[in-house]
């Protein structure tokens, strides 16, 4: 439903050109055979009752969304560009956007990362590390103070080893990871979308791409090489393209952006590059265009979360950045309030 936006109006082919960001190999795709992996949502394990909890029932739901989405979608393109003002609609976004920040395989991965790095280095030890206790603490709705960090450790830990989950059993990791990313979806994504950010929306001249992880994390303050410039919470502005002509910024409260409110082509460009950094590995672009094979960005380093040393090395693979590599962040205009 998502990228079939990218395919030309009125055109004779209803294709949509995909890419590989790192050998630039590029075909034209019918939209329904993009970015389809069988049995993603599947939820099953040994100690799952299918009665109890359907495989597909996270697949079906999330369809429910897509098709509300549509209709939601089609709202913004009868919107002229600036800051969106309807609590109504911004709430179904904030939805659909959500769904998309964690439905990738990249984050996929991440919660797969997670859960092994649980049983690794248990689960104590994982949260009472000093990275992790206090977001955690945010997440749970607790004030983290550094002289109860112990005491705040083990209550927490308790609290979440009693809780139950879908699956315990080695081949319930997917399982896990999807009840994962439905509890970040529901109790953070959406909330912190909600609250945390303004919504604008802005148009372009020339055509932008979208891919594989459409919601982009621009960094601005932070070196391209730290994973906090594509966290949630603390990149100042998330870019999320909702046509070859319309974008969606999602800024944080420091950032204000300002007029024009429509992208010159630099800075369609500038958006266009980080589209093609984001990327797992496929852009789509519509067909006619021609952004990935002109766009060349590092391969993601290989990364083997079983040598790392700590649970926060495990779960943290390095960015496609060596230090001080790549270009400034986009829109640099938009600078603090």
């Amino acid at each position: 439903m998502y990228v079939s936006r990218w395919q030309s109006a009125g055109a004779s082919s209803r294709l949509i050109r995909m890419t590989d960001i790192d050998t630039h190999e590029t075909e034209l795709r019918n939209p329904d055979s993009l970015a389809n992996a069988p049995w993603f949502y599947r939820i099953s394990g040994d100690d799952v009752d299918s009665e109890d909890v359907p495989d597909l029932w996270f697949e079906i739901h999330m369809s429910r969304v897509e098709n509300d989405a549509k209709r939601w979608l089609a709202a913004l393109d009868d919107l002229p560009n600036g800051r969106l003002l309807d609590r109504e609609l911004i709430t179904d976004l904030a939805v659909f956007v959500g769904l998309q920040s964690q439905r990738t395989v990249r984050r996929r991965q991440g919660e797969l990362d997670i859960d092994s790095g649980i049983r690794r280095f248990g689960a104590r030890e994982v949260i009472g590390s000093p990275e992790v206790l206090p977001r955690v603490c945010v997440a749970t709705g607790r004030r983290y103070d550094p002289a109860r960090h112990d005491a705040l450790a083990d209550e927490i830990a308790a609290e979440l080893l009693s809780r139950p989950l879908v699956s315990s059993a080695e081949n319930g990791a997917q399982a896990r990871a999807i009840e994962s990313t439905i509890g970040l979806w529901r109790n953070s994504v959406v909330p912190h979308l909600l609250i945390q950010r303004s919504w604008w929306l802005y148009s372009t001249n020339i055509p932008l791409a979208t891919c594989d992880e459409p919601v982009i994390y621009l960094g601005a303050t932070q070196g391209r090489d730290s994973p906090e410039a594509y966290a949630l919470g603390s990149a100042p502005l998330l870019a999320f393209p909702i046509g070859p002509n319309r974008l969606l910024i999602l800024a944080g409260a420091a950032y204000h952006p300002a007029q024009p409110f429509e992208l010159d082509d630099s800075d369609t460009a500038a958006v266009n590059f980080e589209v093609a950094a984001a990327a797992m590995r496929y852009v789509y672009e519509r067909d006619g265009s021609d952004i990935a094979r002109n766009i060349t960005v590092p391969r993601r380093p290989a990364f083997d979360p079983q040598k790392a040393e700590t649970f926060w090395e495990s779960v943290h693979p390095p960015t496609r950045w060596s230090p001080g590599a790549g270009p400034d962040w986009p829109l640099q205009r938009w600078s603090l309030a």
